[in-house]
């Protein structure tokens, strides 16, 4: 196991304490972090600028008037927004400790502890992080001398790399170095179709709403105008990250190193920042009040902050409420489960009723530019549901160091045969046969779960000698494999 350690360790300690099955563990951390993603914004806010309200808008953005991150609720991908959990906090403290005028060891001890806990949760992350250092010291390097900022620099990454050596000596036994050294060392001309599938942006109205990529480029407009630095370092930052997931287009390789997806997916972060300054500085700048003596006495002056601070208070409120109407909608179970009631009554059949070496064949498809297979119904989770072995591993299958030196082929050679011949084809079914494949598991979402069409349909198995129904309740099929 070398993939992201932060989030999965999280969720092991939720169940431990809880007593939580896994799926469940890992769908709970996956909401906390949601929330912490959007509430560590406010720390970073009130760093950019000193301002309970820059920071409330800003989260109010986050968590409620932007669609993401709370759309992550439909597809996961929590490993990911636990690293920007922690990027927000760790930006904070290593402002606070680049920005000092003497060396700080506790700066030090503290950013480092947040670097390291960023490089156990997810890598593409802790490689913004370091954009966000680059960044800063093309912002800043007026303020302190460029051999201050390398000494403090080096201390902070030989401080961070000391803590997670462990982990890193472990990923070495996965297959992510080899992957890393692919895409530095491939030339740009070079970009197959994983990493085409990569590359691509896609619809840009999917991760932010069209009036706000309107907005952004108006209300950073104002912040730069009014030489708001802290602003300029965000946007910097976020530019550079997005060149960074595209070297591509200077010819550069690198291609997957960070994805634009995935730097796409995380334009809260920034957009909610940018936004919450510009408009906290817009509304300051409206109700900037007069000399006292312009306004009368002081008990005046009180009542006006009030009426202005109530008013603020409103909009906001109104502004939560409006977004909460909105957001109902962004959560889509139907489109993205997997496992539904019926798939988990029928795994409690399973697991009461057939023996624990029982082994399944489940709905899977091609994904990741044809290189990967994934799961497309309940039967992907059967290990978890069931405690059943299945045909399909976890997609990290592509990044580990599997059993035998031909593990990848072998999970997609299976999938691959059924698409091409069927799944009553007698070379798939030697292929079952070797395979100790002794059932077949068509889940309640019938394999439609990112893919167009399923592997296998229950009307073909039913048409073949070679497969017995045992179970069916509602959509959810179990067949027997008879052998010879």
């Amino acid at each position: 196991f070398t993939y992201h350690f932060g989030f999965h360790a999280t969720s092991a300690l939720l169940g431990w304490l809880t007593s939580s099955t896994p799926g469940a563990a890992v769908i709970y951390m996956g909401q906390i972090i949601n929330g912490l993603a959007v509430l560590s914004l406010f720390t970073l806010s009130m760093r950019i600028r000193r301002s309970v309200l820059a920071g409330t808008i800003t989260i109010l953005l986050a968590g409620l008037l932007l669609n993401m991150p709370m759309f992550f609720v439909n597809w996961s991908r929590y490993t990911q927004l636990a690293g920007l959990a922690i990027l927000a906090i760790f930006a904070c403290a290593c402002w606070r400790y680049l920005r000092a005028e003497k060396f700080s060891l506790s700066g030090l001890l503290i950013s480092s502890l947040l670097l390291a806990g960023l490089g156990l949760t997810h890598y593409r992350v802790l490689i913004i992080a370091g954009v966000f250092i680059f960044a800063f010291i093309l912002l800043y390097f007026k303020s302190l001398t460029l051999q201050s900022f390398a000494v403090r620099v080096i201390a902070l990454a030989a401080t961070t790399f000391a803590a997670v050596l462990p982990w890193v000596i472990n990923v070495f036994s996965g297959k992510l170095t080899d992957i890393l050294e692919y895409q530095v060392s491939s030339p740009a001309s070079q970009i197959n179709t994983t990493q085409a599938a990569l590359i691509q942006t896609g619809n840009l109205f999917i991760y932010l709403a069209a009036g706000v990529w309107i907005l952004l480029p108006v209300l950073l407009a104002w912040a730069l105008w009014r030489r708001q630095r802290a602003i300029a370092l965000i946007s910097l930052w976020w530019f550079l990250a997005f060149l960074l997931a595209n070297p591509q287009w200077f010819k550069l390789p690198g291609n997957g190193v960070i994805t634009s997806f995935a730097i796409l997916i995380s334009a809260f972060f920034p957009v909610s920042l940018i936004f919450g300054e510009s408009i906290t500085g817009l509304i300051e700048a409206v109700i900037h009040d007069p000399a006292p003596s312009d306004h009368g006495s002081s008990a005046d002056r009180r009542i006006h902050s009030a009426w202005i601070n109530a008013l603020i208070a409103v909009i906001l409120v109104s502004a939560g409420l409006w977004g909460a109407s909105q957001r109902k909608d962004t959560l889509n179970k139907y489109e993205f489960s997997l496992t539904t009631r019926p798939d988990l009554r029928a795994a409690e059949w399973i697991d009461g009723n057939l023996p624990p070496d029982a082994k399944f064949l489940v709905n899977s498809f091609f994904a990741y530019g044809g290189s990967l297979i994934a799961g497309s119904d309940a039967g992907w989770w059967l290990p978890l549901t069931a405690r059943r072995q299945t045909t399909l591993p976890p997609l990290t299958y592509g990044s580990e160091q599997g059993p035998t030196p031909d593990y990848i082929n072998s999970i997609n050679n299976l999938t691959a045969s059924i698409i091409e011949y069927g799944v009553d084809h007698p070379l798939v079914k030697e292929m079952l046969e070797d395979r100790g494949i002794t059932h077949v598991y068509i889940g309640q979402r019938q394999g439609s779960v990112g893919s167009d069409k399923p592997l296998f349909y229950a009307d073909e198995l039913l048409a073949s000698e070679r497969y017995d129904p045992v179970y069916h309740q509602d959509r959810v099929w179990i067949f027997k494999i008879n052998p010879g």
